[in-house]
């Protein structure tokens, strides 16, 4: 074989090599799980970003989904009716808040075709602290939540003219102010 077929085949192979890993690398990148994974999300971002939607006999029943909520949950944590959600990324989702002695101590997302927990939040306050330097109190504004409903919509999320709100930019929701949206207070 002559040299010079040889580098040309050599060239051609090595561009096709390159061609598929770039390609390979491209798909690999937009199937990956940071583009499509709700657990970079809050429980109460997930709320605030998503649309309450309808039942439909393609996902689990309510009960299953508090079922698996508290199935999650540590003793003595109470758990909320589930909501229904289109979160922001467009799947179904329950959500359901997590109390511990009347207080939200966090919350859940569960899958609602497939019933596997995307994402979950507990926090319960230690009885080891012994300072109370050390210690972080959910805040009393906000109940945890992080957010609080729009004073000046309502929590509709849009003017007495039909504009949408421009204190909450049309959430409903804004940040609560005493915890900065963290939902905790202290250190």
């Amino acid at each position: 074989m002559d040299k010079n077929y040889v580098i040309i085949i050599s060239i051609l192979l090595l561009g096709g090599l390159t061609s598929f890993a770039f390609g390979y690398l491209f798909l690999a990148e937009n199937n990956s799980p940071k583009h499509n994974n709700t657990s970079n999300l809050t429980v109460n971002d997930t709320i605030k970003n998503g649309t309450q939607i309808e039942y439909s006999s393609e996902y689990i029943t309510f009960s299953r989904a508090k079922s698996i909520a508290k199935n999650n949950a540590q003793s003595g944590v109470t758990v909320s009716d589930p909501i229904l959600i289109k979160d922001a990324e467009g799947r179904a989702v329950y959500v359901c808040y997590y109390y511990y002695k009347g207080n939200n101590v966090g919350g859940i997302i569960i899958d609602a075709r497939t019933g596997k927990v995307l994402y979950k939040e507990i926090y319960i306050p230690s009885s080891t602290y012994s300072s109370d330097d050390d210690y972080t109190y959910l805040c009393d504004e906000c109940n945890g939540n992080g957010w609080l409903q729009c004073v000046m919509c309502d929590g509709s999320g849009y003017d007495e003219y039909g504009d949408i709100c421009y204190y909450c930019d049309g959430y409903g929701y804004i940040d609560c102010e005493n915890c900065g949206g963290d939902g905790t207070v202290g250190d």
